[in-house]
């Protein structure tokens, strides 16, 4: 499928049985440009094909990222150092670290694309954030000895199904 274009502009030819394609777009003085790669949606053959094939960890990542794009949340692995950030994941792990001789809450917040790190200091349990919860987190990002952590974060609990 082949159409005139402004020089620039591009046209992407989408066939609905493949996953990704390359379109081909003719420009006013006859030369060929290829399209980025862009997603197409995915029929059922196929899909049914790629969950055979992918392990369970991945299919969890691409559980976890369509649920941080459903909630408007931003990936973890692109937060940068100082950002004021939204994240949604699931809670990995829970463990208390005296800093100080202070007691501090630190878990690991996992949303399939990265980690990150939620330290509440001063506290020894939050009623509701255990393992294998979904919440939602406020704050800002930091960056230290290549971790990503986030202090004392706002944060909303989600329902799970089995809970």
């Amino acid at each position: 499928m082949n159409t005139r274009l402004r020089p620039g502009n591009r046209q992407t030819t989408v066939d609905s049985g493949g996953m990704l394609e390359r379109g081909t777009s003719t420009v006013d003085r006859g030369t060929d440009v290829t399209s980025d790669m862009r997603p197409v949606k995915e029929n059922r053959l196929s899909r049914a094909l790629r969950r055979l094939a992918s392990s369970n960890a991945e299919l969890e990542s691409e559980e976890l990222q369509q649920q941080v794009r459903d909630e408007g949340a931003v990936p973890i692995k692109t937060c940068v150092d100082r950002e004021q950030v939204a994240l949604t994941g699931t809670v990995a792990s829970v463990t208390i670290n005296p800093r100080g001789g202070h007691p501090a809450l630190e878990v690991e917040l996992r949303d399939g694309s990265g980690s990150v790190t939620l330290l509440w200091l001063g506290r020894r349990q939050i009623p509701g954030i255990d393992p294998g919860r979904t919440i939602k987190v406020w704050g800002r990002i930091s960056c230290h000895e290549g971790r990503r952590l986030m202090y004392n974060p706002r944060y909303e609990l989600f329902c799970t199904p089995h809970s």
